[in-house]
């Protein structure tokens, strides 16, 4: 449970090693949310800023693995986009297809 926020934020893993919040809503575009110093914002980016470091401007976190609910910190990653415009980004070597937000 992460705790800091309104209210507690509870997780469940998936067979896959996702993370997954059970607490709280996803937006229409299916990225779990909360409501951060006023506004609301993406739990996995929270999460990777309280995990790694904090995200330069114009940076995007990608989920490594393909779901968008997912908040395990292993499957995040920071990238800055070559353009505007980038909604799905495949890696050559993992073969893994990542979604930004």
């Amino acid at each position: 449970m992460m705790t800091g926020t309104h209210r507690p934020i509870d997780f469940t893993d998936t067979v896959n090693g996702c993370r997954e919040c059970i607490s709280h809503c996803c937006n229409s575009e299916g990225y779990t949310v909360v409501r951060h110093h006023g506004k609301l914002i993406g739990l996995h980016r929270r999460i990777y800023e309280g995990k790694h470091r904090r995200l330069r401007p114009g940076e995007k976190v990608v989920h490594l693995c393909g779901n968008r609910r997912c908040c395990n910190p292993a499957h995040l990653e920071a990238i800055m986009p070559a353009s505007e415009g980038i909604g799905s980004i495949a890696t050559a070597d993992s073969g893994m297809s990542m979604n930004s937000c």
